[in-house]
């Protein structure tokens, strides 16, 4: 189904009174992302040093969340000091991806309509670019109750993330790394 693409004017630019719960579950969610997607850069930008590298050392860039996970997963299986760490990234990492897909739906769509309901809901647009330079679109129907669901588990993805963070960015565990020869090989995103 094709939805017809508002990319000015319409409810977006003048909401409709119904739809205060569901722009408020929208700021919440960006809100949990952000503080999400911030804390994880934290955390590589970090440990991405020469220290903790056999390999020619490449600057931490902005990269997209799948790469970041890529980076992260790997970081913490193949360098000896963080290691006691893989179990929990590797329950951590295919989770973080879903909320990854969940993201881009929610997040970077265009919001085209709100739906009074019942169930009050928005509908977001997504276009995709696909190999042969077509673009497809992707469309969903956010209740104001999954985006409330969205927003709770990415908090809670976060709050694993810092269970990790919490013993790793500390000076004494920072100084063993980065004090010492690097212990194992690490590669890097490219």
């Amino acid at each position: 189904m094709t939805t017809p693409i508002i990319i000015d004017g319409g409810q977006l630019n003048d909401p409709p009174s119904f739809a205060g719960e569901l722009l408020k579950a929208f700021g919440f969610a960006s809100m949990h992302w952000a503080r999400l997607e911030q804390h994880l850069d934290v955390l590589l930008i970090t440990l991405n040093k020469e220290q903790v590298t056999k390999e020619k050392f490449k600057p931490y860039p902005n990269y997209s969340w799948s790469r970041k996970l890529d980076f992260f997963e790997k970081l913490f299986s193949t360098n000896s000091k963080l290691s006691k760490y893989s179990e929990q990234v590797k329950k951590l990492v295919p989770r973080l991806r879903e909320l990854g897909n969940d993201r881009n739906l929610l997040l970077h769509s265009n919001c085209v309509e709100f739906i009074e309901g019942p169930p009050l809901s928005m509908v977001a647009v997504k276009f995709n670019i696909l190999k042969n330079g077509n673009i497809q679109q992707q469309r969903a129907e956010w209740t104001a109750e999954q985006i409330m669901g969205f927003a709770g588990c990415v908090a809670g993805l976060n709050n694993d993330l810092n269970q990790i963070s919490q013993e790793v960015l500390t000076p004494e565990f920072l100084a063993t790394i980065f004090t010492e020869p690097a212990q194992g090989t690490r590669s890097h995103v490219t």
